[in-house]
């Protein structure tokens, strides 16, 4: 519909490839305790996340 697909999910292992980061299992917990988050597909959804930021990277 126009409000987008209701889907859930998280990445197995964290959000960072790299294993010195904070990041590297930060969603392992969450995959163990069968905790899924939402999924947003519509701008709106996305900018209404309370989770949600932004970074720029260049170079």
């Amino acid at each position: 519909g126009d409000d987008g697909p209701d889907a859930v999910g998280l990445l197995v292992y964290g959000q960072s490839g790299d294993p010195a980061s904070p990041h590297h299992t930060d969603q392992l917990d969450d995959f163990a305790a069968k905790r899924l988050r939402p999924l947003r597909f519509t701008d709106e959804a996305i900018a209404a996340d309370p989770d949600r930021s932004h970074r720029t990277v260049s170079g």
